[in-house]
């Protein structure tokens, strides 16, 4: 058995309207209580797991936050070996809220993109220091947080800038999604410009002692060469409001991407998406990064081929990643 990551998308709907987030053209249906329980007795039935990381996502989840306590005591009254966790853009976090959140043993993820003008694609002034004030929350209530950030070109040109930001937040950990490949997103980079940059970024958060997940997952691929990539590869379960299911929250738009749902159980989408291996491409089979990249982010490769053969794009970014990685770890 292996550790799993399951999201629950409570709903789509949102507070913000950031400009390169997926969410924005997707339906903003909400989960009810009875749509929840039934998620959650499928996944106690049909799938194993040493532990089962729970992420309640959105859209913005703060909007509910009473499905939220809900979700918190329907799973612990299942599973043994779990945790929950909670991504929220933080503007409608205060005192109580955290309270909440804290007895309830919700980890919390803010997202942010950087300082003021590196978070121009996502708050206005207001709403940013709405979310500086719940940054500051958690720190005047020393409460282990992450932060989530979005890399793009609003904020990778000056790494040390962001960086610095990131150190001074005083986040337990950073996490960072990003944007690769999809040309028509406004926060869209270059695959080698992007894949430097970041390698730039990296080496800040080493020199600063700072955890990253990303940079411990491409080292730990690049150490031992073990295929490790993106859970979304067979470990992921994604359930939006019907009780359909999918490998990728980033793709709940396309049925490429649904893996089943919680009334006619898992399909061959999912067994496609967990026996996709490095192996399976002949392209790959020689490749030195292979392991680095498992064949690229299936949602970029999707959006950028139509399928889920490997991307000159990934390739790209990879390649470069691999070539500038190994100069810090050699």
């Amino acid at each position: 058995m292996v550790n799993i990551d399951v999201k629950l998308i409570l709903s789509n709907n949102c507070n913000l309207n950031c400009k390169y987030c997926f969410v924005n053209t997707l339906d903003k249906q909400e989960m009810n209580k009875d749509i929840i329980v039934n998620i959650l007795d499928f996944i106690k039935t049909n799938i194993s797991a040493n532990h089962i990381n729970f992420d309640l996502f959105g859209g913005e989840p703060l909007l509910y936050l009473d499905l939220v306590l809900f979700c918190s005591f329907e799973i612990k009254k299942r599973f043994k070996n779990y945790s929950i966790s909670i991504t929220s853009n933080g503007i409608f976090l205060d005192q109580n809220i955290l309270s909440k959140l804290y007895d309830n043993n919700i980890h919390l993820a803010i997202s942010i993109d950087g300082p003021e003008e590196m978070s121009v694609m996502r708050f206005n002034k207001i709403d940013y220091e709405r979310v500086m004030f719940a940054i500051d929350l958690c720190k005047q209530n020393k409460t282990k947080y992450v932060i989530s950030c979005t890399l793009g070109k609003h904020n990778i040109y000056d790494p040390k800038k962001l960086v610095d930001f990131l150190k001074n937040t005083s986040a337990d950990k950073i996490s960072f999604n990003f944007i690769i490949g999809d040309v028509n997103n406004p926060a869209y980079v270059k695959p080698k410009y992007f894949a430097k940059q970041l390698v730039k970024i990296y080496n800040l958060l080493l020199d600063y002692n700072l955890k990253e997940t990303s940079m411990i997952n491409f080292k730990y691929s690049l150490i031992n060469k073990i295929e490790s990539y993106c859970s979304a590869c067979g470990n992921r379960f994604v359930f939006n409001y019907n009780g359909n299911i999918f490998s990728c929250q980033a793709a709940l738009h396309l049925d490429e991407f649904k893996i089943g749902n919680i009334y006619d159980g898992l399909n061959s989408n999912y067994f496609k998406f967990k026996n996709r291996t490095i192996s399976s491409f002949r392209s790959c089979s020689k490749c030195d990064c292979k392991h680095l990249c498992r064949g690229g982010c299936l949602y970029n490769t999707f959006i950028i081929n139509k399928n889920l053969q490997p991307c000159k794009e990934n390739c790209l970014f990879f390649k470069t990643l691999y070539t500038e990685l190994n100069k810090i770890y050699e």
